[in-house]
């Protein structure tokens, strides 16, 4: 301001004034921030789901190699249990 002028605003209204501009300031920092991670979670979300795609692809692709495990796992057990029957045999 001049230093010739009067400020004539009653110090309640300038403090309102700055409280206002405050007050706006905020909310627009308040709103860029919301703003930002709303669009950090949507990006975050997107890799996610092709994450969690990517993971049912590759169970798709492991599935017959367990099964087949398992059944490998089977059979040695069912072979373990034959050679101690013969082992009692004998």
């Amino acid at each position: 301001m001049n230093r010739r002028s009067i400020n004539l605003l009653t110090a309640k209204f300038r403090f309102y004034l700055l409280v206002k501009a405050r007050v706006l300031q905020w909310s627009a920092m308040w709103v860029a921030c919301s703003f930002v991670m709303v669009v950090w979670w949507q990006v975050e979300n997107q890799r996610l789901g092709a994450t969690m795609d990517a993971l049912a692809i590759m169970e798709s692709r492991v599935a017959p190699l367990q099964h087949m495990q398992n059944q490998n796992q089977t059979l040695a057990e069912r072979l373990r249990t034959a050679s101690a029957q013969s082992a009692l045999i004998l």
